[in-house]
């Protein structure tokens, strides 16, 4: 391999890393705040409750989209598009009051859902002889930010 490849393999395996620990820290920071939230926005228990859950449902939801869609984009750009939802929705969850945070959960989830699903694949394209190293290096990551999200939303 050249140095250019050597650089670019190395730029594709940091941004999979960099991925990874967007795909569930921005949900599993917010469980250890649902209380703190609810009795900030005054919201009841069922929309406390639906703050975990709507994550769960856009998963579901974008996961049977994401083939036709990437058909048409190309993997690369439905995760471009993808993180960008993403980074958009923790902004609409951050700063656009109650609305914003329903809003923003929805487009979390179908922005890590998207991802959930094109990230294997892109590994398994880019990386054939390494499937199982990749998938165990961005696992680590996801579950180490996941962990780590948990830990600190309540103390900061």
């Amino acid at each position: 391999m050249d140095k250019s490849t050597v650089r670019s393999r190395a730029k594709l395996v940091w941004a999979i890393i960099l991925i990874a620990c967007c795909l569930r820290s921005p949900i599993t920071g917010v469980g250890p705040l649902v209380s703190t939230i609810q009795g900030d926005l005054a919201l009841g228990s069922t929309a406390a409750g639906l703050l975990t859950t709507i994550p769960l449902l856009a998963f579901a939801v974008t996961s049977a989209v994401v083939g036709p869609l990437s058909a048409r984009l190309g993997a690369g750009r439905t995760m471009t598009l993808s993180l960008a939802l993403l980074v958009l929705g923790i902004l609409c969850r951050s700063w656009c009051g109650t609305a914003g945070l329903f809003i923003g959960t929805v487009a979390v989830g179908a922005g890590i859902g998207i991802n959930n699903v094109l990230l294997p694949g892109i590994v398994k394209s880019e990386f054939p002889d390494r499937i199982g190293p990749m998938t165990g290096l961005y696992s680590t990551f996801m579950a180490g930010f996941a962990t780590v999200s948990g830990g600190v939303s309540v103390p900061i």
